[in-house]
């Protein structure tokens, strides 16, 4: 826990000191019990198999998080949600996560409190060009009509204000979301190339500020501009 609060508030020199692979932090979480209940996983396949025993009851709120591996390289999963040993693609692994999803959701339906959720499915990052434009899907409470794409434009610095947002009575996506609209100003995208083994040296090396200009399209890599800012490790790498 030290580590992720030093890591949080740290300066940017001193944040090197406290990396840790979150792999580190998967395995302390799945403890097995009874030789068959794993606690915690974040395999895709497990939780897809386990979604039928998922009922969180209705007799009070909660809040519940799954954490799973999503659609991350290399990929090995088909659009109809099955493994495969031959390599797919991010667009294959992507739909056959919308089949976990639906499935999901269908379960949350089956247990009665679809309708009394919030539901937010959100990604850390995005993939190869589309980094800077991470997932995130918004359901409000009682919240009915066909997929929409929203038009807001929003970052992960607005994410605490939207779950607060969320929880205040019966809003839809967009009026979570609405005081959360950046579109008349300019957002802000920290990049750091990565080492090609995809080492865990990443906040050791000089973070590149971009930015989107007011407007832009997140997923418009071409829209980002280098401000000439540079964070630096200081460590003279």
């Amino acid at each position: 826990m030290y580590k992720l609060v030093a890591f949080r508030y740290l300066p940017q020199p001193l944040k090197k000191y406290f990396i840790f692979y979150s792999e580190d932090m998967k395995s302390d979480l799945e403890v097995v019990v009874n030789d068959e209940y794993k606690m915690f996983s974040d395999k895709n396949a497990e939780f897809y198999d386990n979604i039928s025993n998922i009922d969180i009851g209705t007799s009070d709120s909660r809040f519940t998080m799954y954490h799973l591996e999503g659609t991350h390289p290399p990929f090995y999963m088909t659009k109809d949600f099955t493994e495969t040993s031959t390599e797919t693609s991010i667009e294959d692994e992507a739909r056959g996560m919308m089949v976990l999803i639906n499935r999901f959701i269908a379960r949350l339906k089956e247990i009665g409190i679809y309708d009394n959720s919030v539901i937010f499915i959100m990604a850390d990052h995005g993939y190869i060009d589309y980094r800077q434009c991470p997932l995130l899907m918004i359901k409000g409470r009682n919240e009915s009509h066909p997929f929409t794409v929203g038009t807001e434009a929003l970052s992960f610095n607005q994410l605490q204000d939207i779950f607060i947002e969320s929880l205040e009575g019966d809003k839809t996506a967009a009026q979570i979301v609405e005081t959360s609209d950046r579109s008349d100003e300019a957002r802000t995208y920290n990049y750091c190339k990565w080492s090609k083994n995809m080492e865990m040296t990443s906040h050791s090396k000089d973070i590149i500020k971009f930015e989107l200009p007011a407007g832009g399209k997140a997923w418009e890599a071409s829209a980002l501009y280098g401000t000439g800012e540079v964070l630096t490790s200081g460590d003279g790498e």
